[in-house]
Parts: C-alpha cells; structure tokens; sequence
C-alpha cells in the first residue's frame, strides 16, 4: 500500500473528483459514511452492519498485506468513520 497516500475523511467534491489516490481510499470517502445518511430504522441497521463488516475486511486487508501504516491510519480513525 502506498504510503503518503491517506485519504482525506472530508473531502471537498472537487478535491474527491480530481483525486489520484487508491481505490482503496473510496472506502474511507464514501462507503464509510453511508450509515449516516441513512432515513428509515432498517437502513439505518443494514448500513452499520455493513459499515462493520467494510472495517472488518479493511483491518484484515491491511494487516495481511503488512500495511501498518494503514493499520495505525483505520485505528485512529475509526471513530470519525
């Protein structure tokens, strides 16, 4: 994993439209947040589900593939994800 290439939690569209950075960082941008624009109770449950299994699979990615730096980057983090 690329180091120096942390995602920005907040991105403005702009800057998230002209990002080079990896795809990895899509989750950290997007489909991270989706449990908080969720209406309805059942989306709302179903989202942090996912949300969970999404940081889950993210720790497991990252620490197989020796990316401590990311490792350290999702824990500092999880709590404004």
């Amino acid at each position: 994993m690329g180091q120096g290439f942390f995602p920005e939690i907040n991105p403005s569209v702009e800057k998230y439209k002209e990002s080079k950075v990896p795809v990895v960082n899509h989750c950290f941008e997007k489909s991270l947040k989706l449990k908080d624009l969720m209406f309805t109770e059942a989306g709302k449950k179903e989202a942090i589900k996912r949300h969970n299994i999404m940081v889950s699979f993210l720790q497991n990615f990252f620490e197989e593939n020796r990316a401590y730096d990311w490792v350290k980057f999702l824990n500092e983090n999880k709590k404004s994800l």
